[in-house]
């Protein structure tokens, strides 16, 4: 039916096209016009009229009214036959009997007018529709004209018509009845054509599914019929009773057809029958099924879902170029977020949100929160990629102007396009991940220790104990909240540090990272925020109270103990007693008095590294009594904390001189032979092309508050083009090399052998199908292989990798089993995806990002929308001088003089654990340093013990970090350990991660 449907309006479609051609006389005479079409054309003066009719009934709303009637009538014209095989006879009832004409009555009106009158041809009234309908009507008109009846009637009866009740196939025996079954094909036809009507609105597999059905139901009733005729041929009147009821021979029927037994039937005619209907479904069945599945592969059911809204809750929407492995990963993110059984909620609909269709099923109009994910396709240029993305965003825009919409691109160069459609909710991949794997060189774990806190893990629940992954994962279920500051009686007059210091103490070890501090109303623009985000302002800042701030917290219960903090009495007397007598007491750079006495250590009474089993019993000790921690009284030692800022006036001068070169003078060929004074950083690019946006890698690097300007060498197959060397070329030390990155010989020309830092770029190629994603990192998995394997257990964790799909993390695990750090068992099945991930050694020391990770973070932001300024304090803050800082153009007048606000910004360091703390907790180590230099610390980067690396002498075992030179240092390897609990045991191979507005560096 669908395909003679399509035949007709295609063939109609032609006809009336020819049609409108032919309106020119010249031509009209020569068209031929058959015998049939002539007859016809008296139904209107234009043949078109008559076309246009009959395409209207076929694709309109009357048509399909009267297709639905027309079923209905079927099946009415079919339980007629069902109670006429029970009536006793020898006529039929008087009300089956004027149903039974009204029937007829309709079939035939319908066929003289849409099957003969309307029709296109002759050839398309030979059908075998048009058969089906002549078998239904023949009992009625006009057979029942002409049948004479054998019985005579017992009671008169006059009808006022020329057909007789009495006169009719059914009573008078013989196998003429068979033509009666038949109306069951008619009720399939007409159902079918419904069906049909709607498979707009219906899947091809359930519209196929429910004609099927359709089909071999009438199958079995037409069976039923034939059984019950052919047994009771010359004794018709017995088919109300006994055997052979229309019932009894239906539930015979079905057995047949679900057991394939014998007949159940003595008549010669009816096995025949029977038998031939049973092969008939023989075949038919396995034809049906297979057309079925080969329909089930072409079309998934995810194209027909749709969506609807309900008015009691919010949804949000997740479109762009997605992967399985994408979506799974966003889902997981948008559940903890929301609700743990979000999973029964999410309905996956397939289409695009260009399509109206689609957006539609998937309701973007009333949604709360549109995500625009892109992802590069193919060897596809990353431009490409991002007006796809922009083009989806802009088309978002129209259909939900109400909605928050987010938007992930490739190039920071494309924002503009977004924020002249209205989307200021941006997220740059290559800004975050090319900054990301910047500060990943001198700050080790930098990357994992920002998705730690953006990332929602707060369902992990895990109890610390003696196993590194038990600290790891406890710092993982930290996250960022906003918090009210409790009133001006409780905070007023003291400092950030002193504040941060309360919080820490009072608030189960909550961390006062920020505070949002207001613009003076002079400062502010109309179009800026009226406040800002400073991190740590340490001293420079005195609180009021109930200000916002900003504290690593692992749940929100604890984030909200901070509003109901007591005011210590200590921090009164002591800070009073501190202003009254110290001469610096108005300059917010001086230290606050603390709560510790001063401790001056002589270098006779310096603290050594205490050994393995003495730190093993203290950590016991604190881990079973964390109220032991001691605090003390007095003011601490000011730390002798200095930073290097020797290259801010060399690097403004570089950078004006390096404009007039051209790229040649930048390209070398061999590195070693250069004899750099510093070890270089190396980054390989394992594309086609040369990536862009390098500049906000090499920009941190080249930060003033950097100590040392390691010389930057960027490797590829290809060398840039002027347009993308252009934000490349102002920055100082910076060199090409072109090669093939897998070659073994090539990677020794771009100096990896003396490389301080080697950072691997994926090529974020799409591979298609979804098992193929997983192989999209085997380029950069071989060449981390190769490179680990040259450079040795020892320097193996100097490379870092970016990688598509986060799930490869551990075949770069695999490659640094040598260390011996990690334990090389695999984790047990039972363990979840997201806890292997995290747990990969790979991941926790932070040398592997990948580039899925930022769908977490933009899925975040709306669920906590702090967390892109946060983010920009953290990732960005080596740029905030830079014109390349994100969002620098809007900077309120406040925010472009900062320096004269006399507040402090602090950014994220890691420095070596000073020698007076080792074997100290993290609380005094956290106090410590908070009153003492306002050095606000995050947490530690447990690095490998030196008596594990690899090719390190025993004497030198016994020194801690910041007692050996740094060329004696070993690479940094190990976790990261955010938010450590109170009586966490430091050690002398800890670096820490600290906010300060200065790198620190111990003297």
């Amino acid at each position: 039916m669908a395909a003679r449907t399509l035949f007709r309006v295609v063939r109609r479609q032609i006809h009336h096209n020819m049609c409108y051609v032919m309106n020119v006389p010249s031509v009209e005479r020569h068209v031929s016009v058959n015998k049939f079409e002539r007859k016809m054309k008296w139904l209107s003066s234009e043949e078109h009229y008559r076309v246009r009719i009959s395409r209207w009934l076929d694709n309109g709303v009357l048509g399909l009214v009267l297709d639905i009637l027309e079923a209905v009538v079927s099946v009415v014209f079919a339980i007629c036959y069902v109670v006429n095989s029970y009536s006793p006879g020898p006529g039929i009832p008087a009300d089956v009997w004027t149903v039974e004409l009204s029937c007829a009555l309709f079939f035939l009106t319908d066929l003289m007018s849409r099957g003969i009158l309307l029709a296109e041809s002759f050839k398309s009234m030979l059908c075998w529709n048009t058969f089906i309908n002549c078998l239904v009507i023949l009992p009625v008109y006009p057979a029942a004209m002409f049948v004479p009846t054998q019985y005579v009637p017992r009671i008169p009866f006059i009808i006022i018509t020329t057909c007789r009740r009495d006169s009719s196939f059914w009573h008078g025996g013989g196998y003429l009845r068979l033509i009666y079954p038949i109306r069951f094909l008619k009720c399939s036809m007409e159902i079918r054509a419904v069906l049909h009507r709607g498979r707009s609105f219906m899947s091809p597999v359930m519209l196929f599914g429910l004609m099927a059905y359709f089909k071999f139901l009438s199958v079995i009733f037409v069976a039923a019929g034939v059984i019950q005729i052919t047994e009771t041929s010359f004794s018709a009147d017995v088919t109300n009773d006994g055997d052979w009821t229309f019932f009894n021979s239906l539930f015979k029927s079905i057995l047949t057809f679900v057991y394939v037994d014998y007949p159940p039937a003595e008549n010669p005619v009816s096995k025949i029958i029977v038998g031939t209907l049973l092969v008939f479904l023989l075949i038919i069945i396995p034809y049906e099924l297979s057309k079925l599945f080969d329909i089930n592969s072409l079309y998934s059911s995810y194209e027909h879902d749709t969506y609807h809204p309900s008015q009691h809750s919010k949804h949000i929407v997740i479109c762009g170029d997605l992967t399985p492995q994408r979506i799974e990963q966003c889902f997981w993110e948008v559940a903890l977020l929301m609700d743990p059984f979000f999973a029964k909620r999410a309905v996956y609909i397939q289409g695009s949100v260009l399509d109206a269709d689609a957006a539609t099923r998937a309701a973007c109009d009333t949604a709360a929160a549109i995500f625009v994910l892109t992802r590069k396709t193919g060897h596809e240029d990353v431009n490409v990629s991002d007006h796809r993305t922009i083009m989806r965003a802009i088309e978002v825009r129209q259909v939900s102007p109400a909605a928050s919409i987010f938007v992930q691109i490739h190039l920071s160069t494309n924002r503009h396009l977004l924020e002249a459609s209205g989307i200021t909710n941006v997220l740059c991949i290559s800004e975050v991940m090319h900054s990301l794997l910047a500060q990943n060189c001198f700050c080790p774990g930098f990357s994992t220790l920002m998705f730690n806190l953006t990332a929602a893990l707060r369902s992990i629940d895990v109890k610390v104990d003696h196993t590194w992954e038990s600290r790891f994962l406890h710092g993982a279920s930290h996250e960022l909240y906003s918090v009210t500051l409790p009133p001006s009686h409780v905070v007023s007059g003291l400092t950030f540090a002193e504040v941060a210091v309360m919080v820490h103490t009072q608030c189960q070890s909550a961390i006062l990272i920020a505070i949002r501090v207001p613009v003076p109303e002079d400062d502010a623009d109309d179009d800026s925020s009226s406040s800002v985000i400073i991190l740590n302002p340490g001293n420079s800042y005195i609180c009021h109270g109930n200000e916002t701030g900003y504290v690593i917290a692992r749940d929100r219960t604890q984030a909200d103990l901070v509003l109901g903090m007591a005011k210590d009495p200590n921090w009164g007397s002591s800070h009073s007693q501190s202003a009254s007598t110290s001469n610096g007491a108005n300059d917010p750079l001086v230290p606050k008095a603390s709560l510790q006495q001063t401790a001056q250590l002589t270098p006779d009474k310096a603290v050594s590294s205490p050994t393995a089993a003495a730190i093993a019993k203290d950590k016991v000790k604190h881990l079973s009594n964390p109220t032991n921690i001691k605090r003390g009284l007095g003011a601490r030692k000011k730390r002798t904390a200095r930073t290097i800022m020797w290259a801010a006036s060399k690097l403004q001068e570089t950078s004006e001189r390096h404009k007039s070169k051209k790229m040649d003078e930048f390209v070398v060929d061999d590195v070693p032979k250069l004899h750099f004074p510093l070890k270089p950083i190396v980054v390989v690019s394992l594309g086609s092309v040369f990536p862009e946006n390098l500049e906000f890698f090499i920009a941190p690097l080249r930060a003033p508050t950097v100590k040392d300007h390691h010389p930057i060498v960027l490797m590829s197959s290809e060398l840039p083009s002027e347009e993308v060397f252009a934000h490349i070329r102002p920055f100082s030390d910076v060199f090409l090399v072109k090669g093939e990155p897998t070659r073994l010989g090539s990677l020794k020309r771009a100096g990896i052998e003396i490389a301080f830092k080697v950072v691997l770029l994926c090529s974020e190629e799409d591979f298609g199908t979804a098992s193929n994603q997983l192989l999209a990192d085997a380029t950069s998995i071989a060449v981390h292989k190769s490179i680990t394997s040259l450079l040795g257990p020892r320097n193996a964790p100097m490379v870092v990798t970016k990688l598509v799909n986060r799930s490869n993390v551990n075949f770069i695990s695999h490659n640094l089993k040598q260390s011996g750090w990690f334990d090389r068992g695999r984790p047990p099945s039972t363990t979840s995806d997201t806890i292997k991930f995290l747990c990969s050694p790979s991941f926790a020391s932070g040398l592997t990002y990948s580039t899925e990770l930022c769908d977490n973070l933009i899925i975040n932001h709306f669920f906590n929308p702090m967390i892109k300024d946060i983010v920009r304090e953290l990732v960005f803050s080596p740029l905030r001088e830079s014109k390349l800082y994100p969002g620098k153009s809007k900077f309120s007048a406040f925010e472009r003089n900062f320096a004269t606000s006399g507040l402090q910004r602090s950014s994220l360091f890691t420095c070596e654990l000073p020698l007076d703390f080792v074997g100290k907790s993290f609380a005094y180590c956290f106090e410590y340093l908070l009153l003492s230099d306002a050095i606000l610390t995050l947490g530690v980067y447990r690095c490998l013990p030196p008596d594990l690396v690899p090719g390190v002498s025993p004497q030198s075992t016994a020194k801690a970090r910041i007692e050996r030179h740094e060329t004696e240092r070993a690479v940094p390897f190990g976790y990261v350990y955010l938010n450590p609990l109170e009586s966490e045991i430091m050690t002398g191979d800890d670096l820490l991660y600290v906010l300060s507005h200065k790198q620190p560096c111990w003297a």
